[in-house]
């Protein structure tokens, strides 16, 4: 375990006044190195404890007990659980694996745990850890006791409107303050990650100010618990591999990596801190919206094989992301809600000069706010390489935390707010990414489309010339005359005037398109051309009379041949931009209603 090991042999005693049950650790481990004097002070410190049943809390991987020692210390044991493995029930020898598996399970969880725990002990944002023992045959961890609220539990308190949407200036200094805790574990070996952040594994701690008190001061006393899904890249196996459980995905804020099984090479995906990056982006838009990026009951609900959490994550985006000031309907109230949690959008709003109206001020806010939407969602991207980093992130949410009254007050007076030089790193990184993305995606496609579109260019160009040429050439000389309504002329045709003729539909649709070939109204726009400037030289043609009656035919169909050959170009431009717009890294706007 990386420290020196204090082995004891002790037992669990009987209950001890106000339903106190006194334990005697068994085999208690000590975190830190001592002499056999101060160990044996270190063993009567930390392993003989009064637990509170009536305190016990379930987590992710095990039972939390508050306990005591007879110095007054507030600690907490946390019970290491199994779980998941159900014993067969065909015999004997099925029970028996079973039931290794079992403990194969818990043994891999405890490790993983306290390994965790063991590395970030001491370090701001997490438990100090005091050493680990067993407890009625269980492992179990002795740690520090948090006095604090969980961020599910807190975030009622901190909600201005019906949703349980919190104000976005402090969904952002909370933001800030979780990848904050992110960024630290990245220091660790290889980088350690969480792999399950929910709001029920980040605890605000209230043991100096409360937690209103701290959304008014901005700057959140966070700690961050329950590492039974960690993993150091460098060292452990997935717990996937030991026991066949899965673990770790809370499905309302995991990325798509953490929900399948079939993506190649999704062991080292889980490895990466873009897992935590994903999953904290999700808790502050939970903050910010009351509701978690994606639906997942409908995805639930489905039929077995039509619809999945990893499925849902990748081809959709997100739902509209919706903070408190652009879904209230009376905004007046929910600003008023806000100040009694906090008090930075209403001092702005004083200084920013006479009182604007509805509009203007919903206008204004929508710009501040977006800002902060704008960093979450970069963060929400399915391929991990997409990802911001935790530290970019945590930057650019503390610069909009820091400057967020001001850009209020600017923008409510009309004055441009410039983004943070932070925020511009996170959104340019994903802009850069993306497009990198999306060439690796048309390199990807190219053997399947690219060559082919090539083919198909060529041929028109080819065909259009040549029809041009040909059709020329054989009425060049050739007697005819023209009438139509008050217009009339008879004499010998040009083969030149006949050629440059065939390509005035193409020259008509695609000065209409001009560069908006990707575009639908482009590509409306040049189809309709192509069509008009046809039927006006089908009626030219068709008002000419030849000696030869299949000299009128053949100029009829060279229009039309030469309209289509033209076509299939403009046809080719539109339908690339749809498949690039599917590409991995298409832009997510969307999901800011924009």
């Amino acid at each position: 375990m990386g420290s020196s090991e204090l082995s004891y042999g002790f037992y669990s005693g009987g209950l001890h006044g106000d339903g106190q049950r006194h334990v005697l650790l068994e085999d208690f481990h000590a975190l830190e190195s001592f002499d056999a004097t101060d160990a044996d002070a270190y063993r009567r410190r930390y392993a003989s404890l009064f637990l509170d049943d009536g305190s016990a809390r379930k987590g992710g991987s095990g039972c939390v007990y508050h306990g005591r020692n007879a110095w007054g210390d507030d600690l907490a044991v946390k019970v290491i659980e199994s779980g998941g493995v159900v014993a067969a029930e065909d015999g004997v020898a099925a029970c028996a694996d079973a039931a290794k598996a079992a403990d194969a399970l818990q043994s891999a969880i405890f490790k993983r745990e306290y390994e965790a725990q063991r590395m970030l002990s001491g370090v701001r944002g997490f438990p100090t850890l005091y050493g680990w023992g067993r407890l009625d045959g269980q492992p179990a961890i002795v740690m520090e006791w948090l006095t604090g609220e969980t961020l599910e539990h807190a975030r009622q308190q901190l909600a201005i409107d019906d949703r349980g949407a919190i104000p976005p200036h402090t969904a952002a200094a909370l933001g800030r303050d979780i990848f904050d805790l992110i960024a630290r574990m990245e220091l660790f070996d290889a980088g350690l990650v969480h792999r399950d952040l929910s709001p029920a594994n980040i605890m605000i701690a209230t043991n100096e100010k409360s937690v209103l008190e701290q959304a008014q001061e901005g700057a959140f006393e966070l700690r961050l618990i329950d590492f039974g899904s960690s993993v150091l890249p460098r060292r452990a196996p997935s717990l996937t591999e030991v026991g066949g459980a899965l673990r770790g995905a809370t499905p309302d804020f995991a990325p798509p990596e953490m929900l399948t099984e079939d993506v190649p090479g999704v062991v080292a995906l889980r490895k990466s801190s873009a897992v935590d990056v994903y999953a904290a982006a999700s808790i502050v838009y939970l903050l910010l919206s009351g509701q978690a990026p994606y639906d997942l009951k409908a995805a639930a609900l489905a039929p077995e094989g039509t619809s999945s959490y990893y499925l849902k994550k990748t081809q959709e985006l997100p739902r509209v992301l919706e903070d408190a000031h652009r879904a209230a309907t009376d905004l007046p109230s929910i600003l008023e809600r806000e100040r009694a949690v906090d008090g930075t959008l209403a001092a702005a709003l004083e200084g920013a000069g006479p009182d604007a109206d509805d509009a203007q001020l919903r206008k204004a806010l929508r710009v501040v706010d977006g800002q902060i939407a704008e960093v979450v969602l970069a963060c929400l991207e399915p391929a991990q390489e997409l990802r911001p980093t935790a530290a970019s992130v945590r930057d650019a949410l503390g610069g909009i935390a820091a400057t967020y009254a001001q850009d209020a007050a600017s923008a409510l007076r009309g004055e441009e707010v410039a983004p943070s030089r932070s925020l511009q790193n996170v959104l340019a990184r994903e802009r850069r990414d993306a497009a990198r993305s999306a060439r690796g995606y048309k390199h990807e496609h190219a053997g399947r489309f690219g060559a082919l579109d090539t083919v198909v260019r060529v041929a028109a160009v080819v065909i259009l010339a040549a029809t041009m040429v040909v059709v020329g050439a054989s009425c060049d000389g050739a007697a005819a005359t023209f009438a139509l309504g008050p217009l009339s002329w008879s004499g010998l045709l040009s083969g030149w005037v006949v050629g440059i003729a065939l390509a005035v539909p193409a020259a008509v649709g695609y000065c209409l398109r001009w560069r908006d070939g990707a575009r639908t109204a482009g590509f409306l726009r040049g189809t309709i051309g192509i069509a008009a400037a046809t039927v006006l030289l089908c009626i030219a043609f068709a008002s000419l009379r030849f000696e030869m009656a299949s000299m009128g035919n053949l100029l009829l169909w060279a229009v039309v041949l030469c309209a289509a050959i033209a076509w299939v170009p403009m046809v080719l431009d539109f339908t690339g931009s749809l498949r690039d717009s599917s590409s991995p890294g298409a832009s997510k706007r969307a999901a800011l209603g924009e």
